[in-house]
């Protein structure tokens, strides 16, 4: 538990490190009646709230004005605030948005740094245009690393991912990864009796003159077998699973939302930055030769005609504006190359569980069990998502509404800030017992070092 309780007490100074936007969120001092169960749930929850304020600080500020007086929010905000006689708020809106974009890559391949030269066409390739892939949400990048992973599976035991299994790893697993089945099934099995019969019946003189007898040789297969049972007696209790091969990375970007072509929205709701490269484009001779593909004088006739186009629309008349290519990827390629050149580093699109969904909140009070609940308005016959506290009924609606996949043209402003194989925290693979010895999760590959 000791692990546990130096994670706390690092969590409660990155929260005081914070300011008044990490207030309240943990005890000083924890709480060791909760246990070490109780105490990971607290932990969670107080990250979960931590992360949606730091999202969305403009909110928080305007939800809690008591935060406003509190000089110690940051450096930056303080300043503003002592200038400006209360200017926290704008400075969190400007904060919020020119965050970057964070996100989930998932594959079948293992890398330390992305390389467009070794662009494949897994599911779903260049469906948004040319570029490198990453999900908003962690598990539609899951959801790729498993499709692509063509069924090849690694052993996870106790959450804790490995390689390939082993032939003891194996037979466990054919006993429904139950250890102590799987040990009473071996240990009594014909073969076990064979190798016991053997070592009483061998002779234990070197008849042959060779250095050893049978008597050596059959204790060497029994110590084998009973080594082969000891292995399997270790695994017993645990958790033993079988998921697909690959690894996770969690990225960043080095751009922001205003550098992004929004697939979606409409031209009006796009960017200055995209407006400026539409602009631009439709004046060009590329542009002309777009409209003329499309039997128009020039793109704004063809807009008219139209109406008002959205973000995809944007991509598709640029690519009928590029070189004549046989090969449709590549003149993919040469419109993200064309946007990328002009300032727009990428695509934002709204993910599957964001197109034709009306994510809302209910309150204890308006459902039939009385909890918290998440439910998809388009679906009123569904049971919805149902949470016992709202931070972790508000935390899933954040997740659900509005969430984005991104399509980035320049593999160098792509950062891998976290590579992995399964997603669970880090102080839940700690309560499992696996802190001494680091493998798996607690292995992640970090830039600045290792955990």
């Amino acid at each position: 538990m000791a692990g546990l309780l130096d994670d706390y007490m690092a969590q409660v100074q990155d929260y005081k490190k914070a300011g008044s936007i990490g207030a309240g969120l943990l005890a000083d001092r924890p709480n060791l009646e909760l246990g070490q169960q109780g105490l990971l749930s607290q932990m969670q929850s107080a990250e979960s709230e931590y992360l949606n304020r730091i999202s969305d600080p403009l909110t928080y500020y305007q939800q809690n004005p008591e935060a406003q007086g509190l000089l110690n929010v940051s450096p930056e905000l303080d300043l503003l605030d002592l200038a400006t006689g209360g200017g926290k708020m704008a400075m969190a809106g400007a904060i919020k948005k020119a965050a970057k974009i964070k996100g989930y890559h998932g594959s079948p391949h293992s890398f330390d740094n992305f390389d467009f030269s070794h662009m494949g066409s897994g599911e779903g390739a260049q469906a948004f245009g040319w570029g490198g892939y990453i999900g908003g949400l962690e598990d539609t990048a899951i959801g790729y690393r498993n499709a692509l992973s063509q069924g090849n599976k690694v052993i996870s035991i106790d959450g804790v991912r490995g390689a390939e299994p082993t032939a003891i790893e194996s037979w466990v697993l054919s006993q429904g990864g139950d250890a102590k089945k799987a040990y009473d099934k071996l240990s009594t099995s014909a073969a076990a009796k064979e190798k016991s019969d053997k070592l009483s019946t061998s002779s234990k003189v070197d008849d042959l003159g060779m250095g050893f007898s049978e008597y050596d040789m059959a204790l060497m297969d029994y110590n084998d077998f009973q080594s082969k049972l000891n292995e399997i007696k270790a695994l017993e209790g645990k958790k033993l699973t079988l998921e697909p091969s690959g690894n996770m990375y969690e990225v960043e970007v080095d751009a922001v939302d205003d550098d992004l072509l929004n697939w979606d929205a409409s031209i009006s709701n796009q960017s200055q930055k995209v407006k400026d490269v539409f602009a631009k484009f439709s004046d060009s001779k590329k542009g002309k030769k777009a409209a003329k593909s499309l039997g128009y004088n020039n793109l704004k006739e063809a807009v008219g005609k139209y109406g008002e186009l959205d973000g995809s629309d944007i991509y598709g008349l640029i690519y009928e504006g590029m070189p004549l290519e046989n090969n449709y990827e590549l003149a993919q390629k040469r419109v993200s190359e064309y946007l990328n050149k002009n300032g727009v580093k990428g695509i934002k699109y709204a993910d599957g569980g964001s197109r034709n969904t009306d994510w809302q909140l209910s309150t204890p009070d308006t459902t039939v069990s009385g909890k918290w609940m998440v439910k998809d308005a388009n679906q009123p016959n569904s049971k919805g998502l149902q949470y016992d506290n709202e931070i972790d009924a508000k935390n899933s609606l954040s997740q659900k509404g509005n969430t984005s996949n991104y399509v980035v043209f320049d593999e160098k402003i792509m950062n891998i800030v976290r590579k992995y194989g399964v997603s669970i925290p880090v102080a839940t693979a700690m309560f499992y017992g696996n802190k001494d010895e680091p493998k798996g999760l607690l292995n992640q590959e970090y830039l600045g070092g290792k955990i």
